[in-house]
């Protein structure tokens, strides 16, 4: 249970566009006099030569990221402005679609850093003397990469100086590297003194942070009292994941009475921000009748954005609603798209559902080749719902060549696996089969069973 948080987002983009221009600068194609695009809607518009930019111009990409500044043969060359949609800009010079000397990056907290580059190499860094935040920002940089090359060891030093500022944002991400082991030896009760340090300034995240190591015991005692109080308190500051793990709680009754309009309460506030884990449970409890009226129509609302977003159990739900009508209307070319969608990502279910689509020509022309092949997944996953299938389509030759002794051991596995109709199946087509064809089928069950189904 729970969701953890070891990186303070709004200053993980600090320096994220630092790199924009190391690429070499791809062909654009001329609109008008002096605008260009290129295919995936990047655009500049400037000085050109022989059709590429030279001089000065502004290159703006999709993501919103810009670049107003001097370009010698189509590359970034001179001084220029690089500004990200966060409100992070970079001011300094390039060399060859790389940076090239004195540039200073201000963050979106404010902070000022001095940054000497040679073609694309961070020579020195300097900083306002004091200035906690920026060297909290640095640590982001070295720590993600951003930038600069990646290098755990140097994100610490800077972190620590941060630290020594009280730099609650720095205790933080301390607490997430020696949680994860990244530079130094994972070491939860170090995590857990800078998550502490952290929680008790007011950060949120390391609230949420050092909630979640209470509740699973790491690095402390478990303790679901005190899980509580720090949940409680980040969620209270409106922290999404803080939010979903305290209604988690009172779901479940954890060291509180089980209380489900609460939990609800708790939930709709971390779906507010969009957080999908808690999006799909609101879909599970209406769907199930889970501490509310049971309402498929509501159910279908919370799974829909959950399963755009590639949630697989989601996409799967859905698929069931349309398929059978509940809470949408019914339509099964819709049901086979997310069934389809959630097969992709290894649903078992799905691969089933798509199998008998296939087979039955619902929502999609009959195909048992493809339904061979979705039932065939499904049983090589140990399903023996699927198991029993295939052998069906070997039994009766759809999809598949008819063969009994495969009919035979597929039905075995699947009665094996616990499938009575599979015990019908081989009982079935054993009276139409030798000795030996039966022999040979129960060898090549056991061959399967030692493959865990794989190339059956």
């Amino acid at each position: 249970m729970g969701c953890l948080d070891g990186v303070r987002k709004k200053y993980s983009v600090v320096a994220a566009g630092l790199a924009l221009f190391i690429l070499s600068w791809l062909p654009l194609y001329p609109l008008n006099g002096e605008e260009l695009i290129r295919e995936d809607g990047t655009s500049y518009v400037g000085d050109l030569r022989n059709g590429i930019p030279n001089g000065y111009g502004t290159l703006i990409y999709p993501s919103g990221q810009k670049y107003v500044g001097e370009f010698k043969y189509g590359k970034a060359d001179g001084k220029g402005t690089l500004s990200l949609p966060n409100g992070t800009q970079m001011v300094g010079g390039f060399k060859n679609s790389k940076m090239h000397g004195q540039a200073q990056i201000t963050t979106p907290g404010g902070s000022v850093i001095d940054i000497q580059f040679e073609f694309g190499n961070v020579l020195r860094i300097g900083l306002v003397k004091g200035d906690a935040l920026a060297m909290h920002d640095l640590g982001v940089m070295y720590r993600d990469g951003h930038g600069v090359p990646q290098n755990y060891k140097t994100a610490l030093r800077w972190f620590n100086l941060a630290t020594e500022q009280e730099n609650a944002h720095a205790m933080n991400n301390l607490g997430a590297m020696y949680s994860n082991g990244q530079g130094v030896p994972q070491n939860y009760k170090t995590a857990l003194k800078w998550y502490t340090l952290a929680a008790e300034q007011g950060h949120a995240r390391a609230q949420n942070n050092l909630g979640l190591m209470y509740s699973i015991g790491q690095g402390v005692p478990q303790n679901y009292k005190t899980a509580l109080k720090w949940y409680t308190l980040a969620a209270e500051q409106g922290h999404a994941n803080a939010q979903a793990n305290l209604g988690l709680m009172y779901r479940q009754g954890i060291v509180v009475p089980q209380d489900y309009e609460t939990a609800l309460r708790w939930f709709n506030l971390a779906a507010e921000q969009e957080n999908v884990e808690v999006m799909n449970i609101l879909g599970s409890m209406y769907f199930n009748g889970e501490g509310v009226s049971q309402d498929f129509k509501t159910a279908a609302k919370w799974y829909t954005p959950v399963a755009e977003q590639g949630h697989v159990g989601a996409q799967g739900k859905l698929g069931w609603m349309y398929h059978t009508g509940q809470g949408v209307p019914q339509d099964y070319k819709t049901a086979l798209k997310w069934f389809t969608l959630a097969a992709e990502q290894g649903d078992i279910r799905a691969h089933n559902v798509l199998g008998l689509m296939y087979s039955i020509g619902q929502g999609v022309p009959q195909d048992y080749k493809t339904a061979l092949k979705w039932h065939t997944l499904a049983a090589e996953q140990g399903d023996a719902v699927a198991q029993f299938y295939l052998g069906s389509m070997y039994a009766g030759g759809t999809g598949a060549p008819q063969d009994n002794v495969y009919a035979h051991m597929w039905g075995n596995i699947a009665a094996v696996n616990g499938n009575e109709n599979g015990n019908e199946l081989r009982d079935e087509v054993a009276k139409e089969m030798t000795s030996s064809q039966i022999e040979k089928a129960q060898e090549l069950a056991r061959e399967c069973i030692r493959k865990k189904y794989i190339g059956c």
